[in-house]
């Protein structure tokens, strides 16, 4: 005869059974993710080779191109879509914040300094934001220690950074900046931010004037982490900075260099399989010199 415990084993399913059946949906539902990811890099890569294999001028001179990021190809379905990546909300970000420092400008330069100091909060606690998100993003780790594995050819050094040339297929090359600035308007920043910063970055990683090695994830996190002390401490001083136009343009550095520099690392770190380990780590050495140019104190 059986027992209330079979009888009731019999009629409903075991603990077990129910916890293999929602590992298999689990594991179902990560294959479907896991293909729309697949998806979205295929077409992210097929733009930016398309990118990079263009004109030989797609961004050699300021003004020769829209503001508009480039799309290549059918638009993504946004059901099938893979969620967005740590360098697209970088990009995001970074426009917003780049445009709310211009209305600071605007209203300093107009003697609203209620206003000004009221934008600049609003700036400042926004790009402290995404740099916490960036530091904790684990996909974003993970292409950086990839990307930052030590390449088989040495970094050039920063006297030669402009002559240093990313190969696009077949035996075409194209200047390090170019590349830089596609990989930053595939991620999602416009045009002429994306020369901005591009060219910022290769500025301050040529000020530092010693040959470079590749950088470690490790030098970058501290970096992106001495820029969130500074904008912390940019936060309790607010009112004097932002009345005062020399540490005014320190704050606009430190609230968009850190970004910037950041955003570079991170496009790059994505885009590693199309513009190759040597660029790649490249790109994470001028990218760190950006983040750690923001980082100066905004207040003697």
């Amino acid at each position: 005869m059986a027992t209330a415990r079979e009888k009731v084993s019999g009629s409903s399913p075991s603990p077990l059974d129910a916890l293999e059946r929602r590992v298999a949906a689990l594991e179902r539902d990560r294959e479907l993710l896991m293909e729309r990811y697949a998806r979205q890099l295929e077409l992210d890569n097929e733009q930016l080779r398309a990118l990079l294999g263009g004109a030989p001028d797609l961004a050699s001179a300021p003004g020769t191109s829209t503001d508009a990021v480039p799309s290549i190809g059918p638009a993504s379905d946004p059901a099938t879509a893979a969620p967005a990546s740590a360098a697209a909300m970088l990009a995001h970000t970074l426009g917003l914040v780049e445009d709310q420092v211009d209305d600071v400008e605007r209203l300093a330069a107009a003697g609203e300094s209620a206003s000004a100091v009221d934008t600049a909060l609003l700036v400042t606690r926004r790009s402290a934001a995404a740099l916490r998100a960036s530091v904790a993003d684990a996909e974003l780790r993970e292409n950086l220690v990839t990307s930052m594995t030590p390449p088989d050819s040495p970094l050039p050094p920063p006297p030669g950074l402009h002559n240093f040339t990313v190969p696009v297929g077949g035996n075409r090359t194209v200047p390090f900046r170019v590349a830089e600035i596609a990989v930053l308007q595939l991620a999602g920043l416009r045009r002429s931010l994306a020369e901005k910063h591009v060219d910022a970055a290769i500025a301050e990683y040529e000020r530092v004037g010693a040959a470079r090695a590749a950088v470690d994830l490790h030098q970058v996190l501290d970096r992106i982490e001495a820029v969130q002390r500074a904008i912390a401490h940019a936060e309790t001083v607010l009112p004097f900075v932002i009345n005062q136009p020399p540490q005014r343009l320190r704050w606009r550095k430190l609230v968009t260099f850190g970004l910037g520099g950041t955003l570079i690392v991170a496009a790059n770190a994505g885009a590693a399989v199309v513009i190759g380990p040597v660029a790649a780590a490249v790109s994470a050495a001028v990218g760190s010199a950006a983040i750690g140019a923001a980082a100066a104190p905004l207040v003697m």
